[in-house]
């Protein structure tokens, strides 16, 4: 069971820190729009290209900011 609870558990850890560090990037810059975000995944490309992260954690980053972000700024914009 402690596998399967493993398994079930990460992702929301991984998707906790992505919107922490979203509300922490909100906080500074008191906006998010579109545009910051699609900044935001243009600094991950580079990354990506530049070799700091691998190809696997630029689409686990990429696949949860894609499921996240239209959620969060339905929330924001409320």
């Amino acid at each position: 069971m402690l596998i399967i609870d493993d398994i079930l558990i990460v992702p929301l850890t991984l998707a906790m820190n992505i919107l922490e560090k979203l509300r922490d990037e909100i906080n500074k810059k008191s906006l998010l729009t579109e545009d910051s975000i699609k900044e935001r995944l243009q600094e991950l490309q580079l990354l990506l290209e530049d070799g700091d992260i691998s190809e696997e954690e630029y689409i686990r980053i990429n696949w949860i900011s894609n499921m996240l972000v239209p959620y969060l700024l339905i929330i924001l914009s409320t």
